[in-house]
This record gives C-alpha cells, sequence and structure tokens, in this order.
C-alpha cells in the first residue's frame, strides 16, 4: 500500500507548480491537486481562477523578529508583518479583472453580491466572450476593492497596538504600506492615485477608537508614481484625524530602526505583498530569493516558518475576524 501524495504548495510564478517534496510540474498554471495525474486530468482554468478572487478579504500575519542588514540597533528587532493580495490582473477575464475590467466569466448572482459587497458598480460585461484587452477600468470598483484591502490592514494594525498596551502604556502602530500590484502588474495609469484615495478613505472611515491607535501611515517606494494632488489628500487626511496620524512618503527598508519619536511608543506593522493561494515567501520556495517583494519579506522575517499553516499548525487556530468598526471578533 502506497502513501499518499503530499498536497502541493501552488504558486503563481509563471506555470510552475512545486510539490512538498520539491518536484516541480511546468506547463499547468494555478492548480492544486493530490497528484501530478489528477492534477493534468482534472486542469479547469476557470475554477483554477473563479476561488481566487475573495483573497481580497483575507491576509496572514503575525509577530516576526526582523533578519535585516546592518548593525545591532539599526533595525526594529521585532515587529507585526501582514501579507496583502492586491487586485490581480494576470488572468484576462478572471480574477480581480472580472470586477475592474469586465468578463462575462461573473455570472449575475455573483456580480450582484459583489456589487453589494463593495457599495458601488462593477465594470460592465464586455460586448465578446472574450476581453483581451482592457479598454474600460472602472476606478470606482478598482477603488473599493483596494479599501477593503487597505481596511484590513489598518484594522489588523489597531488591533496589535492595542494588544501591545497596557492600562499604563498606549501603543500606536507604525504602519508601513508597500505598494501592492503597482509595479510591472500595473494596468492603468490612475492606479497609484486609486490606491491612495482608498487608504485615505480607510484611515477616515476608521472608528475613532481604533484611528487613535495609528500614529504613522508610512507609503514606501511610491512617491514617483503618485501625483502630488493624491499625496496631499492623504497628507491632509492624516491630519484632520484626532489624534493626528502623520502620513509620510519614504525610501526606508521595512525593517530600519524607527525615527525617535516622543510617546506613545510606537509598533512597526509592516506590510509585503503577498500571492494568493501560495504560501508565504511564493517565489522563496523555489529559490528565487530576490524575485519580487514576497520573497524578500520570507528572507527578511519570520513568515515562511510562522505564518506557513503546515510548519506552524496552531497559525490556523488564531483566525480573527478584523475591520474599520475597531476591535476583533476572533
Amino acid at each position: 500500500m502506497t502513501s499518499p501524495s503530499p498536497p502541493p504548495i501552488p504558486l503563481f510564478y509563471r506555470a510552475t507548480l512545486l510539490w512538498l517534496d520539491t518536484a516541480m510540474v511546468a506547463g499547468m498554471c494555478y492548480v492544486a491537486a493530490t497528484d501530478p495525474d489528477q492534477m493534468l486530468r482534472s486542469y479547469s482554468p476557470a475554477a483554477a481562477h473563479q476561488h481566487r478572487e475573495p483573497s481580497h478579504s483575507s491576509s496572514t500575519a503575525g509577530a516576526t523578529t526582523p533578519a535585516s542588514r546592518g548593525n545591532p540597533g539599526s533595525f526594529e528587532p521585532r515587529g507585526v508583518i501582514v501579507g496583502l493580495v492586491g487586485a490581480r490582473f494576470e488572468r484576462v477575464g478572471r480574477m480581480d479583472w472580472q470586477l475592474v475590467v469586465g468578463s462575462k466569466f461573473l455570472p449575475e448572482p455573483l456580480r450582484a453580491a459583489y456589487r453589494r459587497f463593495f457599495g458601488c458598480q462593477l465594470a460592465p460585461p464586455p460586448d465578446s466572450d472574450h476581453h483581451h484587452h482592457a479598454t474600460f477600468f472602472s476606478d470606482a470598483a478598482y477603488e473599493a476593492r483596494m479599501r477593503v484591502t487597505a481596511e484590513l490592514l489598518l484594522a489588523e494594525a489597531a488591533d496589535r497596538a492595542a494588544q501591545a498596551g497596557t492600562q499604563t502604556q498606549t501603543i500606536q502602530a507604525h504602519v508601513y504600506v508597500v505598494g501592492l500590484g503597482l509595479g510591472v502588474w500595473t494596468l492603468n495609469d490612475r492606479q497609484p492615485d486609486l490606491f491612495l484615495a482608498a487608504f485615505r478613505k480607510a484611515l477616515l472611515g476608521l472608528a475613532p477608537t481604533a484611528r487613535a491607535r495609528i500614529g504613522v501611515l508610512e507609503f514606501a517606494w511610491m512617491d514617483k508614481a503618485v501625483s502630488a494632488a493624491a499625496r496631499e489628500a492623504v497628507v491632509e487626511a492624516g491630519k484632520r484625524c484626532v489624534p493626528r496620524v502623520d502620513v509620510v512618503f519614504s525610501k526606508r527598508n521595512p525593517a530600519a530602526k524607527l525615527p525617535s519619536s516622543p510617546l506613545p511608543k510606537r509598533l512597526l506593522v509592516l506590510s509585503y505583498a503577498w500571492d494568493g493561494n501560495a504560501f508565504p515567501g511564493n517565489e522563496y520556495w523555489m529559490g528565487m530569493v530576490d524575485a519580487s517583494g514576497d520573497p524578500a519579506a520570507a528572507c527578511m522575517s519570520t513568515i515562511a516558518d510562522l505564518h506557513n499553516p503546515l510548519l506552524n499548525p496552531g497559525y490556523l487556530e488564531r483566525i480573527a475576524v478584523l475591520g474599520p468598526w475597531g476591535g476583533s471578533l476572533s
């Protein structure tokens, strides 16, 4: 009697699937099966991408001990790192393409559910069954999609800061925001400004008790991609918050030592671009440690171990439901 094949580690990197025994199966993309033969028999591009969409409502987060370059004292020794999934447009007509660009692959009942969830109209279906060009881009749908991710990060940061504080010591989060899909995967030039608008509205929409736990909102390595107007708008939004939230743009390394600041004490909360349906680190597991921000985050933190449900099974027992209302429903 033979033992069953190990489950796969689904990875997004071209058309490669990496299995737990390190064997690679090329030519098939975004597939999860129990063995290679089954994968070849049951592969369905539609099914493989359909279940990926709700990843905008989830993240992986936990305390980490950064392993950064530099002398002792030149980086933050501890913090919280959060994996976020941005809008995905790699597959024409699938994933977030269905919401922002338009696709006939999205059934009307599901389209209606997304409209209710996002609170706005989605991109209309194209005239043909195969929509190969992004001739339409819904700013409202994209901004609403990214606002969910922004709310998730800010709610996580506020909740972590609350847990780190005590009755005698208040802790505020220093939130380090990376661009999600704003580099080589950008589909429209307006995305960086809409990304900032989503964070601005998410910040202002936080419950006052949660927003008070956010001290700094730092947008990293995206100052050239955004317009001056969008940048100023989010900075002014931070100034209107009570207490004030300092919004800054930087090219600072994620785990670099935080600037000295008066009380309250700050907790570093990092974000990194995570791939849906992939273990944290993604290309890291293929030895491609500098392929993107995902493996880079695995190299400078403990996410490859602590955020891995096979190596850390207790991780799945600490699921929390967070939102702009403040607090945790865990």
